[in-house]
């Protein structure tokens, strides 16, 4: 019979780990590295799971990571407001309502290819054209207001982190139908004589393609099932957001800032993207050998250039505002298949050790856990401790005794438990980093491009790779929406300068048509 003293300090082991279980899956429980008054792990309550905290919220001292070269630079939002991460997983209702928007625009579209095709009146083709094409305009700027909106709400904390996932999910679909209709508007016109699209058509699905990215392609693969629930870093600003997560052994990092965007009185010309990237991301820069590649649908009235950089294992796209010369939004791929070249964190506890390669905020870690004795990998399960004592599972080590995560916002205790020897526990306390961020003045001049010579994209056609060979990395283009109500002075303005006065008029944002022709969603009159 064992002593007493012995068998409680089995039980209190025990009861420490009670109720965290590794999914049959090896996947993620729910999770949050928020601050909450639940203390139970994998809960799916939506309060336990996204309760988020304010991103100043106290922490311990930075570790020298923020130094650290190892890390590439990446755009960061400038006043974050809100950080947290949580699961995404199938949303019937979500996944139910985005098909049938789907649905719907599709059966539009087939629907106006056929009027197109019926139509033998040239002037009147034209001016359903052109309506069509400033109708999705403003439906641009209402996904741009709505994206905004959900930030609010988030920063708020009066909706969750999930459903702050679910919303921005819904923008990046529908800016995907979008994108949609503008090519079928596009190649109508071409059959149009004297109609020409090509320059208003490509700067709408530039700005379309900055309303989408592929964690929130991700999430709404989660929402209909089609992909595994997958753990998502978000932080939000009044005018920003940061989604990251690890995706099929990537880590996946997307970024817009609004504040960078405006503010000069003139626009860069094409032959500054290599100096705005060398700039914002000197190290990635450096490791393409300064080569870069330019998005096709660029066009010389565009307010936007997008430019790709592709190294040994990553690659990011980056988009420029053209009149503050800064980059406002980043899509990054890091391929995660090797230990990051960082400080680890490293402790041997009860036959176990365990190696922590920390981060910063939102940035990939990775965790490590062996048999302290004979050196084999361990899979183990791993949880996150917050400084309140709430605990959450944040997945199972691999085969080889791995774990890749995204780093939370705060201090952390990282614990491993032995899976088969729940007595034996490891855990080393990790803080976040300062990442090496993207320069906020990327460049403080923005010279006017008729003064530099005229832009190489300025005839419509696709851009030319100005510097280096390899191909953009295509983001797949992503609703239905209500009639519309608003859309900016400019676009209106805009319209009312293509259109014939005796043929439409504007209000509020709305464009009176002779023809009567049905529009797909997105451009009904």
């Amino acid at each position: 019979m064992k002593p007493l003293p012995a068998l409680l300090a089995v039980a209190l082991l025990l009861a420490s780990v009670a109720g965290v279980a590794v999914p049959a899956s090896g996947g993620e429980s729910d999770v949050s590295v928020a601050p909450s008054t639940e203390t139970a792990v994998g809960s799916d309550a939506e309060s336990f799971a996204d309760t988020g905290h304010p991103v100043d919220a106290p922490r311990a001292a930075l570790t020298t990571l923020e130094q650290s070269e190892a890390f590439t630079n990446v755009l960061t939002v400038g006043e974050p407001r809100r950080a947290n991460a949580t699961r995404s997983k199938s949303n019937l209702s979500a996944a139910l309502s985005l098909r049938a928007e789907g649905l719907e625009s599709e059966l539009d579209r087939r629907s106006v290819r056929e009027k197109l095709a019926r139509m033998n009146d040239t002037d009147r083709k034209q001016r359903y054209i052109r309506h069509a094409i400033v109708e999705l305009e403003i439906r641009s700027e209402e996904l741009r207001a709505e994206e905004q909106a959900a930030y609010r709400l988030h920063n708020e904390e009066r909706i969750s982190t999930r459903q702050l996932l679910v919303r921005l999910a819904r923008v990046d679909r529908r800016a995907e139908r979008l994108s949609k209709n503008a090519t079928m508007f596009a190649a109508a016109a071409e059959d149009v004589e004297g109609l020409s699209v090509n320059s208003e058509i490509g700067v709408l699905r530039l700005e379309l393609r900055t309303l989408r990215g592929p964690v929130r392609d991700r999430v709404d693969q989660a929402l209909r099932g089609d992909a595994p629930p997958t753990r998502v870093y978000a932080q939000t600003a009044d005018d920003g957001v940061v989604l990251a997560a690890v995706v099929d052994g990537e880590y996946v990092r997307e970024v817009y800032d609004g504040t960078r965007r405006g503010g000069g009185d003139s626009r860069i010309p094409v032959d500054r993207i290599g100096e705005v990237l060398q700039d914002g991301y000197p190290l990635i820069y450096d490791r393409a050998n300064g080569m870069f590649s330019t998005l096709q649908d660029q066009r010389q009235a565009s307010p936007t250039f997008g430019a790709e950089m592709e190294y040994a294992n990553g690659r990011v796209l980056a988009y420029i505002d053209r009149s503050s010369a800064r980059v406002f939004r980043e899509v990054q791929t890091v391929q995660l298949n090797q230990s990051p070249p960082t400080e680890p964190r490293t402790v041997t506890q009860s036959n176990l050790e365990l190696t922590v390669y920390p981060s910063y905020s939102g940035g990939p870690m990775l965790v490590e856990v062996a048999d302290a004795r004979t050196g084999e990998p361990v899979r183990a399960n791993v949880t996150f401790t917050t400084g309140d004592g709430s605990t959450r599972l944040i997945g199972e080590a691999d085969a080889r005794g791995r774990l890749w995560a995204v780093m939370p916002n705060e201090s952390v205790r990282v614990r491993t438990i032995h899976p088969s020897r729940s007595y034996e526990i490891a855990s080393v306390m990790v803080s976040p980093a300062d990442p090496r961020k993207v320069r906020a003045d990327d460049n403080t001049t923005a010279p006017d491009e008729n003064e530099s010579g005229a832009d190489p994209n300025a005839s419509g056609g696709p851009a030319s790779t100005s510097v280096g060979t390899t191909a953009p990395t295509a983001l797949s283009p992503s609703t239905s929406l209500t009639p519309s109500t608003t859309g900016s002075l400019a676009t209106r303005e805009r319209f009312a300068t293509r259109t014939s006065p005796a043929t439409a008029t504007v209000s509020a944002g709305r464009t009176a048509a002779a023809s009567s022709a049905a529009l797909p969603a997105g451009v009904t009159p």
